[in-house]
C-alpha cells in the first residue's frame, strides 16, 4: 500500500470537497435542481464504475506546472440551477471520481481532476509533482474495471473509501463552472459528512477544480 494524501476523505478535509454549506432538510426536500441520487440512498462505487482512461503522465505533468490554482470558488448559493445536461454530466463525474478513489486508481482519478488541483490532492508542491504522477500511472491497472492497491490517507494510515449517499443541488455560474452538493459516508470522516465540489467544463468533460468537506 502506498501513502497518498486524499480529498474525498480528509482533504475533503481537503478539499475533494472548508466552504461547505450544510446539507439541510430543506435542501433534500426541495432541491434547486433534480436530485440525481436521493439523499440517504447508499451507492457503492468501485473499480467497475471507474470507467475513464488514465492520464498521460508527461502531458498531465506539463499541464500541472502551467496551471493556475483555483482560489475562492464562488459560493454555491450564488449559482443558478443547472440545466439537465449539466446535472447529468456533473453527477456522472462525481460518481466516477469516487469510484476511482475507492478502486485505488489514482491515475484514472487524475483524469477527472483539474491539473491545478492535482498538487493539493497528491500532497506535493507543484514543482515536485511529476514523480507522483509517474507513480500513479505505473500503479494504475492496465484494464478498466480492475482495482489497484487501496489509497492510504497519510495522517491516519487508513484505507480511503467513501460511500455516496446523495447528490443534491447542482448549480451553474456565469463563468461556465458548476458546483454540486453531496452527502458521503466514510471512515475518514467518522461517518456521514456533507461535501461540495466545484468543477469546470473542458473539451474532454467536467473536471473537479476543488472540494470542501464539513
Amino acid at each position: 500500500m502506498r501513502p497518498v494524501r486524499w480529498f474525498v476523505t480528509t482533504v475533503l478535509t481537503v478539499a475533494l470537497f472548508a466552504l461547505i454549506v450544510p446539507w439541510s432538510v430543506a435542501a433534500q426536500d426541495t432541491p434547486a435542481t433534480p436530485v440525481a441520487t436521493p439523499a440517504g440512498t447508499p451507492i457503492a462505487l468501485g473499480a467497475a464504475e471507474c470507467t475513464v482512461d488514465p492520464i498521460e503522465p508527461v502531458s498531465y505533468g506539463n499541464a500541472v506546472r502551467a496551471a493556475v490554482s483555483v482560489t475562492d470558488p464562488p459560493a454555491i448559493e450564488t449559482g443558478q440551477p443547472a440545466d439537465a445536461e449539466t446535472v447529468t454530466a456533473v453527477s456522472e463525474t462525481i460518481r466516477t471520481a469516487i469510484a476511482c478513489s475507492n478502486a485505488g486508481d489514482m491515475a484514472r482519478l487524475l483524469t477527472l481532476t483539474d491539473p491545478a488541483f492535482a498538487p493539493a490532492m497528491l500532497g506535493v508542491d507543484r514543482t515536485d509533482v511529476q514523480p507522483e504522477i509517474d507513480r500513479a500511472v505505473a500503479e494504475s491497472p492496465v484494464e478498466r474495471g480492475q482495482a489497484a492497491p487501496p489509497l492510504i490517507e497519510e495522517s491516519t494510515g487508513q484505507e480511503v473509501s467513501a460511500t455516496l449517499l446523495g447528490i443534491g443541488d447542482i448549480v451553474s455560474f456565469p463563468n461556465g463552472t458548476a458546483a454540486v452538493r453531496m452527502q458521503l459516508d466514510s471512515p475518514q470522516t467518522g461517518g456521514q459528512a456533507n461535501a461540495t465540489a466545484w468543477l469546470r467544463r473542458t473539451d474532454a468533460g467536467w473536471l473537479v477544480t476543488t472540494w470542501a468537506l464539513k
